[in-house]
């Protein structure tokens, strides 16, 4: 039985992953030698010129939510593993990687846009000290590293496991809002589609089916009240949505 997955925007360390023992430190002076593929990577917020994509809300009738009993499992219960997008932030991965796969019986996912990169991945988090028979590599090519904004969502229907996917709100980067259509198609999963322009900053879920997130999700779903985006989260991840007011976007971006 599929328990679920973590979706890490660059190099969190997680607690909620399967089988945890003692855990490898990668020495410093290996990290410290440890090069970027990509080393200027876009920002988490909008690029220069980018936009917040529109969704016509007409086209995304009639909706199609999950048909079964429906639970969305918090960040912090038992994982099957990670999944990153390798190229940036290596330093930061590869440290994720050799804790996950040494302390842990939990698998690492990394999405490598070609065979030449999965090999320097290889490379790099064989040298870390990685168990590589805990690293499974998937071939695609996103547009950045931010997995956890744009990567998918999972839920379980009937105690199966399935993928939520959403509009990335980030207009120039289509090979990372087209990556959950991809790993559904490759591991075989169902996937549902939100009609909700978002990404993975604002959003907190719990175990016991509450969620929060702020106005920005009103703010970038122009035409759509608070009721409609709270039935929406309920319809497709079985959760009792509470938005609240923001933070100053001068604070963080993601409010």
């Amino acid at each position: 039985m599929h328990r679920w997955v973590i979706i890490v925007v660059i190099g969190c360390l997680v607690p909620g992953v399967i089988g945890a023992g003692e855990a490898k430190r990668v020495p410093q002076e290996y990290l410290d030698s440890i090069v970027d593929d990509i080393p200027n990577p876009l920002p988490r917020g909008l690029a220069p010129g980018e936009t917040v994509p529109i969704l016509d809300w007409a086209s995304r009738m009639p909706l199609t939510p999950p048909s079964g009993s429906v639970t969305t499992p918090a960040e912090y219960e038992l994982n099957d593993g990670l999944l990153i997008s390798w190229g940036s932030f290596n330093t930061l991965l590869t440290e994720a990687a050799v804790a996950v796969t040494t302390g842990t019986e939990a698998t690492v996912w990394i999405v490598v846009p070609n065979a030449g990169t999965q090999s320097s991945a290889t490379t790099t988090l064989s040298g870390a000290g990685a168990n590589m028979n805990q690293v499974e590599f998937i071939l695609y090519t996103t547009d950045w590293v931010w997995m956890r904004d744009y990567g998918p969502r999972f839920i379980s229907e009937d105690s199966t496991r399935a993928i939520v996917d959403h509009t990335y709100n980030r207009s120039s980067r289509p090979n990372d809002n087209a990556f959950p259509d991809h790993l559904s198609a490759e591991w075989g999963e169902p996937q549902y589609d939100i009609p909700l322009v978002h990404g993975g900053g604002n959003f907190h879920l719990f175990g016991d089916g509450e969620a929060f997130m702020t106005e920005l999700i009103l703010d970038e779903n122009s035409g759509l009240s608070p009721q409609d985006v709270e039935d929406l989260f309920m319809d497709y991840e079985g959760l009792d949505l509470t938005i609240m007011p923001p933070f100053p976007s001068w604070y963080d971006s993601t409010q």
